[in-house]
């Protein structure tokens, strides 16, 4: 068994255990007093993120982080007593992200009576992608809806149980009249978590919530989502995965990926998958294009041709050379160094949707870049963004912020004697309608 403890090597924060807690200790504080109970479960929030633990017991930090995270979740649900403080069942949300009610017995199971989830009525008309599309869309309009509904309710200075009352009533208006007596017993029990939730208003507002946001959200959905004869669900641990992975979402900023966190914390109190679903089921957009989702790919293979590629002349000179059926090559002179190499070329077009690359030589060359520009003056590229690495493969090092672009170009300079630097082939890749054409990859 492996050593844990305050004295255990590479101290980064808390040191992962042996194993999972057994579910009788996952009972860790009791407060009678909710404003209490918001703290400390806000202060234990940080525990559910890896970066927070490091390898000391047999678990791994992500494993510790997500056992944490099941700890939080069962919180506000381990009380000296079985009963609902504002009467009723005591419902909660369950790690599946359905609604469960505690029954006579002290076990949950599917919710009944004035807590049963209706079913998700289908979509009869167009095709699946454009019924996915929309329950997408609608689930995101829903989301934002209610998130303006909370924002309204701190811009007006409501205090928590008010805004309580005023989602509830949004729920109601938006999903159907049965979630409101789920809403109003999550958030009864919740209201410590409701309340954290509701603190951060104060700095994740509304205005934060943008097109290019919502768009982002509706891909999110969409990726997500099953559609069985027009009855469209969400999978809940995909679409919780993909908000937590933040880094993916480079076109936003910081406080918007905040905002995927008061998503969770929101679908949490209104009903969690089951809210999303039949959220996805609503009406309101009816707008079905998603192509700005879709994820295109086009390949210049120059053994076949030149690609409609130019070369950049620089006094007169091409600072490319095309050679039939073997690619682009460099340009040599001395002027410094023996065999000085260069490669300037260019192709023209419109776009700002170039989010990645590919760039394959004949041979290693090295370091090398793959340039976005977004103008061509007097034979200077004027860069925007770029890609460095070297190899006979070369792949960009990531995902770039797409700027608006007329010109793409691969760029090599090097004092050094060329061996096999010819370009073969470069594919590049974005979201939405492809601006090379069709799909050729």
């Amino acid at each position: 068994m492996a050593e844990i403890g305050k004295y255990a090597p590479d101290l980064k924060g808390f040191p992962t255990p042996n194993e999972a807690a057994d579910e009788a200790s996952y009972l860790l504080l009791y407060f009678q007093d909710k404003e209490w109970a918001q703290y400390a479960l806000g202060a234990l929030k940080v525990l559910q993120f890896g970066y927070n633990w490091y390898k000391s017991g047999d678990l791994d930090p992500d494993e510790a982080a997500d056992l944490f995270k099941d700890i939080l979740n069962d919180a506000p649900y381990n009380l000296k007593t079985c009963s609902n403080p504002a009467g009723g069942k005591i419902i909660r949300v369950a790690p599946s992200g359905h609604v469960e009610q505690l029954g006579d017995t002290n076990e949950w199971e599917d919710p009944t009576g004035d807590y049963a989830i209706p079913p998700v009525p289908p979509r009869t008309d167009g095709t699946p992608p454009d019924q996915n599309c929309l329950a997408a869309k609608n689930a995101a309009h829903v989301l934002e809806l209610l998130y303006e509904n909370v924002s309204d309710s701190f811009a007006e200075g409501l205090n928590a149980a008010e805004a309580g009352v005023a989602l509830i009533a949004s729920i109601s208006l938006l999903v159907g009249v049965e979630f409101a007596p789920i809403t109003f017993a999550i958030v009864s029990v919740s209201a410590a978590i409701f309340g954290a939730f509701y603190s951060i208003m104060e700095f994740v507002t509304a205005d934060l919530w943008d097109e290019n946001f919502t768009g982002t959200l509706v891909c999110i959905l969409r990726s997500c989502l099953t559609n069985d004869d027009g009855v469209i669900t969400f999978d809940w641990d995909c679409f919780n995965a993909k908000l937590a992975a933040q880094v993916e979402f480079t076109s936003l900023t910081f406080d918007q990926l905040r905002l995927f966190g008061q998503i969770q914390y929101l679908l949490f109190m209104v009903g969690g998958v089951d809210a999303l679903n039949l959220a996805g089921a609503t009406t309101a957009i009816t707008d079905d294009d998603c192509d700005y989702c879709d994820e295109w790919c086009y390949t210049f293979d120059f053994t076949l041709n030149d690609g409609d590629w130019d070369p950049v002349v620089i006094s007169g000179l091409d600072f490319a050379v095309y050679s039939s059926g073997n690619g682009w090559s460099v340009r040599t002179q001395n002027d410094g160094c023996s065999n000085h190499s260069y490669m300037y070329m260019t192709f023209p077009i419109s776009a700002d949707n170039i989010s990645r690359c590919e760039i394959e030589f004949a041979d290693s060359i090295g370091s090398f870049d793959v340039a976005l520009f977004d103008q061509l003056l007097s034979g200077t590229l004027v860069q925007r963004s770029a890609f460095a690495n070297g190899d006979a493969v070369v792949h960009s090092t990531g995902d770039v912020t797409p700027v608006i672009v007329d010109h793409i170009g691969i760029t090599l300079n090097k004092c050094d004697t060329p061996s096999g630097w010819y370009t073969v082939r470069a594919t590049f890749h974005g979201l939405g309608v492809n601006p090379f054409g069709s799909d050729n990859c």
